[in-house]
């Protein structure tokens, strides 16, 4: 569970911001840990490229890893997509393409912090919406992305990096690790991080990015699911670190802000009692409720107001 503190520090940080196609609301907490591991990002840039990147960076072994990706893992994307764009035309695999382009980034960051002898690590959960239609979920760790989609159809959109997991586990082996209560030399309770150099070593970007990542115990490859935005059914995105995942399920996560949304709170209010019932949710027989807390919610309204959103939220079962 890490070491706590002896009262939680439970002021909340919430920040948010609307465009013409989507908004979002940001909530952090410290919560019970003794410093604040947990980073996010949001990255907005409407020119010709027209992406936006959002990012939530769960840390472990210190700050600094998730800090670092806060602020240049989303610049370091978007100079990827332009190089890209300066020396190739449109006529592309999209899909194909992009996810090359995301995959680049996360090993050209996680080099940056391997020279920046950054040793801490952390999880990173990123949306990157491409001309408000192209959307790419990034999941390396075990935080996460879901989506709430009208009549309940809601979407899945990452899955946790565990070392038991079959995929996770033979790579582990392969390399030269083994598993021990669920963790990566009795160690790590993640399979894919940035950062975490000693379980990286044997391998380490030899030959300056030219050596294959999968053989690594701890990989920083992230996978990436594509999700081609439909406004007339999907309603909103969460992305959140575990802290958040420990207390609420997927689907009551969604059913807590669509209840909320009924009520007329806003995303910034939601993002509060969020933070609010985890820390009255403790529960020190299963070590939940303790963690650092991040959470970002995004609204979808293509061509509307974020107004127009709530109302039309409202209406919904």
């Amino acid at each position: 569970m890490g070491q706590l503190a002896s009262q939680p520090v439970t002021e909340k940080t919430i920040s948010s911001n609307s465009f013409m196609n989507m908004s979002y609301s940001i909530g952090s907490c410290q919560g019970w840990r003794l410093t604040m591991e947990d980073a996010h990002c949001y990255s907005i840039k409407e020119d010709e490229l027209n992406i936006k990147i959002f990012g939530v960076f769960d840390g472990h072994g210190g700050f600094k890893c998730s800090k670092y990706l806060s602020q240049y893992l989303p610049q370091i994307i978007i100079n990827e997509f332009q190089t890209y764009f300066q020396k190739h035309s449109n006529n592309i695999n999209i899909i194909q393409t992009y996810s090359n382009i995301i995959k680049n980034s996360f090993f050209k960051c996680d080099y940056d912090l391997y020279i920046k002898d950054i040793n801490s690590g952390s999880t990173a959960i990123l949306l990157i919406v491409i001309d408000n239609k192209h959307s790419f979920i990034v999941n390396t760790g075990d935080s996460r992305c879901i989506l709430s989609c009208y009549n309940g159809c809601n979407k899945n959109l990452s899955y946790d990096h565990k070392p038991k997991n079959i995929g996770e586990l033979i790579r582990i082996s392969d390399a030269g690790g083994n598993v021990n209560s669920n963790r990566v030399d009795g160690m790590l309770a993640l399979s894919r991080a940035f950062g975490d150099f000693n379980f990286k070593k044997k391998f380490i970007f030899m030959n300056k990015l030219k050596e294959i990542y999968n053989e690594t115990q701890v990989t920083v490859e992230p996978e990436i699911i594509y999700h081609e935005l439909n406004y007339s059914k999907d309603e909103f995105f969460i992305l959140a670190c575990d802290g958040i995942w420990d207390i609420f399920r997927n689907n009551e996560i969604i059913k807590f802000i669509k209840r909320e949304l009924q009520q007329n709170s806003s995303l910034d209010k939601i993002n509060e009692k969020i933070i609010e019932k985890i820390l009255n949710s403790t529960n020190s027989s299963k070590g939940i409720g303790y963690d650092n807390m991040t959470l970002i919610i995004i609204a979808l309204h293509n061509n509307s107001r974020l107004e127009e959103w709530y109302e039309k939220m409202k209406l919904k079962d």
